[in-house]
């Protein structure tokens, strides 16, 4: 594992011009990699970098600087070449799982559609083994609540539900991580450091994974 160097800036809000005005997760995570000052390096995997920079911002001043021990493990999580686009949505996923622990309203159904989106653009897929965010969305479908009933209906009618592409991944981990922070508090900083830390887990450990055939999906959900 990375060592974190001595004499880093602590972590802050936002972009920074460079090291001296402090860093954000992702910016950190550039200058150990050894590339030019970025909170987008091309080190981490674009979803998660995207999570990492929303982890950031939304958690308190104080909690944030325990945000320190997952840079490390940042640097380089990019996933398996050819997986990298499904990560995406196992990410969503993950995130919108995460998110409806607390959300309530209008709010918990776009979560819930954004879920059963995510679930669905993971597919099969190459990505197999102990899966168990697949396990929570199969429990959560043995009794829905009227939210998720709502989202069931509307990822039936709807070719494009929400987390299909890049850009609906993006909207449902800046919406999870929003709905989150909204708690305020230990809880909502707790929630968000462990959103991030089996985030980046997922992301490291996909190339360890087996491959899983269409049927055992299908199989999980019902």
């Amino acid at each position: 594992m990375t060592r974190t160097p001595a004499g880093l800036p602590v972590l802050g809000r936002g972009r920074h011009r460079n090291p001296r005005q402090g860093g954000c997760v992702m910016e950190y995570a550039s200058l150990l990699a050894g590339e030019r000052w970025s909170d987008a390096p091309s080190c981490t995997h674009p979803a998660l970098a995207t999570l990492a920079r929303a982890v950031n911002d939304s958690t308190g001043d104080q909690a944030r600087q325990q945000l320190m021990c997952v840079v490390p493990d940042v640097v380089h999580a990019l996933g398996a070449e050819g997986e990298r686009a499904q990560l995406g949505q196992r990410l969503a996923r993950k995130a919108a799982l995460a998110a409806l622990q607390v959300a309530t309203g209008v709010r918990r159904r776009t979560l819930s559609v954004a879920l059963l989106g995510a679930e669905l653009a993971c597919g099969p897929g190459p990505l197999p083994g102990p899966d168990p965010d697949r396990e929570a969305v199969r429990e959560l479908l043995r009794d829905p609540d009227e939210a998720l009933r709502s989202a069931i209906r509307f990822v039936g009618r709807s070719p494009s539900p929400m987390a299909y592409d890049r850009s609906g991944v993006t909207r449902t981990l800046h919406l999870a991580v929003t709905t989150i922070a909204e708690q305020g508090g230990r809880r909502a900083d707790d929630l968000l450091h462990q959103l991030l830390v089996e985030s980046v887990a997922e992301v490291r450990g996909v190339r360890d994974r087996q491959p899983v055939s269409a049927g055992e999906h299908v199989r999980a959900l019902v």
